[in-house]
């Protein structure tokens, strides 16, 4: 992001465009959660900066570089689609881009990146696409959370930038001496493009806004739940195109004043989280379902001492719903393997008709929303069987005399043909 703000700003500017996404709460208050979302974000950013350099620098070098960033793009998560369709608009719509879709640059990247995605297309299709079937049955949400109503083509749209508003709204507060300065009247704000058929400018407003833009657009068309975490890699370009955008020269004052105004969001917001975690068992009731509280490990054990009751041998698969077992199997001591809310499309990773060979342990938190897995279990496994429920107490200090108890249900699914007990 540094380097692609150096095509556009001098030193401090370039500077300031990596500082100031400490406004962006997905860089500075989110950041220690890890999954594909967070993951899509550094290799966006190296694909946004090769895509610039192969049509500024005319570079095939770059166009297979590009291509390349594409497919480990893909793979890392579809939702690249919605940065690749904004890109291709600035090719299209600039005289820079059109000149080079005349070249073999652009058509060797999509082989390039064709090359690097058809072992993972080939897998897609041996396996039913499950990773479609993600966004289509958003079989990780509860059911009832499916569109039943012609408003949800505009209620998720809606509370998806809502959301996300929330997580840039600091920024505007890390650039207030550019705002300051506009209400000076030192310089105007434009809001297009001075020359939209120009590239660099095009290109900039292309990557800054458009994948927000296209997934409130398919929003209201599928009227899918949306996630807010969705839009981790959104914004990464928000503040360079605030600095082109507001001022184009930040003279020493107004760099130094924008960098203390990030130093301290930023110990702010650390200082916020931290004393908002240690102290959230006291002012919530809620606190066990968040990863930092549950008692997965309680819950794990329990669950390894009631399979050792029955079998002398490690625990085969544990079942359940997806974060609940996930939780668990961190804190395990057996190398049990997940069988992800008891959906074979889900845990592409094992077989179903192992599962039922071997057999496992099936969990069902209570507390959650997810009572399917319950009807799950007495229409596709009938010979589980009910072994008690268990309360554990959430990993919150000893003074806390009574917290809200995570409650789980434990199903023993017996291995196919084997005894009750195996001595």
């Amino acid at each position: 992001m540094w380097r692609l703000a150096k095509e556009y700003l001098d030193d401090r500017g370039a500077t300031l465009s990596v500082i100031m996404l400490t406004g962006v709460l997905y860089y500075s208050n989110l950041v220690e959660r890890v999954t594909p979302d967070t993951m899509q974000s550094p290799v966006w950013a190296l694909l946004v900066l090769t895509v610039y350099f192969a049509v500024q620098r005319q570079s095939l070098f770059f166009w297979l570089l590009s291509g390349i960033l594409s497919g480990i793009a893909f793979i890392t998560k579809y939702q690249v689609i919605v940065l690749w369709i904004p890109m291709s608009l600035s090719l299209l719509l600039s005289y820079n881009g059109r000149s080079q879709l005349k070249t073999a640059g652009p058509w060797l990247a999509v082989i390039a990146a064709l090359i690097v995605t058809i072992p993972h297309l080939l897998w897609l299709h041996q396996n039913d696409y499950p990773g479609f079937k993600y966004f289509s049955e958003t079989y990780v949400i509860n059911k009832t959370t499916t569109s039943t109503y012609w408003t949800d083509h505009f209620k998720y749209p809606f509370e998806f930038a809502v959301s996300n508003l929330g997580n840039i709204i600091l920024l505007c507060f890390v650039g207030w001496p550019l705002f300051r300065m506009l209400k000076a009247g030192q310089n105007p704000l434009i809001l297009i493009p001075r020359q939209p058929s120009d590239f660099k400018t095009l290109y900039l407003y292309c990557v800054a806004l458009g994948p927000i833009i296209v997934t409130l657009i398919v929003g209201l068309i599928s009227g899918k739940p949306m996630i807010p975490r969705w839009g981790t890699p959104y914004f990464a370009w928000l503040p360079l195109l605030m600095l082109v955008t507001l001022n184009r020269d930040i003279n020493k004052k107004r760099f130094n004043t924008i960098i203390k105004i990030s130093l301290f969001l930023g110990l702010l917001l650390w200082s916020l989280r931290t004393v908002y975690l240690y102290y959230k068992p006291y002012i919530t009731t809620d606190y066990w379902k968040a990863d930092e509280f549950a008692p997965a490990k309680s819950a794990m054990n329990k669950a390894e001492e009631l399979w050792n009751n029955e079998y002398n041998y490690p625990l085969p698969f544990i079942g359940g719903d997806h974060y609940h077992v996930i939780s668990m199997l961190a804190n395990g001591t057996q190398a049990a393997i997940p069988f992800s809310n008891l959906n074979p499309s889900s845990s592409q990773w094992m077989s179903e008709l192992e599962f039922r060979k071997k057999g496992g342990i099936i969990v069902y938190e209570t507390n959650q929303p997810n009572k399917y897995l319950t009807e799950i279990v007495s229409k596709r496994y009938p010979t589980a069987n009910y072994l008690g429920t268990f309360k554990f107490r959430p990993f919150v200090p000893e003074d806390i005399k009574d917290p809200t108890l995570s409650v789980v249900e434990f199903y023993l699914l017996p291995p196919e043909g084997a005894p009750e007990k195996t001595l």
